[in-house]
């Protein structure tokens, strides 16, 4: 049966040479780099460890100590797609690509967030 099997393996690949020899997507797709610092809005002060997505949180990453990151998605993301930066007691904040390599943001603090919180 193992034997049966291999040849059947070995002889569909060999008959299916688009499906043997077609690269994956994630092999084929182009990467943009984004950077940025994120900030407060109060003092001006870089926020380390802030999360920073694109989409559905398939791709992220999250800022250095001096609230620098480096945001690697898709080259062929549409303009529209949001860049979300989020930190628990801050306001997510949502920017739009648009073809930028750069993107800085100030984050605010969410006193609601922090009430709800303390009780």
């Amino acid at each position: 049966m193992k034997k049966i099997l291999i040849l059947w393996c070995v002889a569909w690949g060999i008959t299916s040479p688009v499906c043997a020899q077609t690269p994956t997507s994630a092999q084929t797709m182009e990467m943009v780099s984004i950077e940025g610092v994120v900030t407060d809005a109060a003092g001006k002060l870089p926020l380390p460890g802030v999360y920073v997505s694109v989409g559905k949180n398939i791709h992220g990453t999250m800022t250095d100590k001096n609230g620098q990151y480096v945001l690697r998605i898709p080259r062929n993301a549409v303009p529209e797609t949001k860049i979300k930066f989020s930190q628990l007691g801050l306001k997510t904040v949502e920017v739009e690509y648009r073809h930028r390599t750069r993107i800085d943001v100030v984050m605010e603090e969410d006193a609601q967030m922090l009430q709800e919180i303390v009780v």
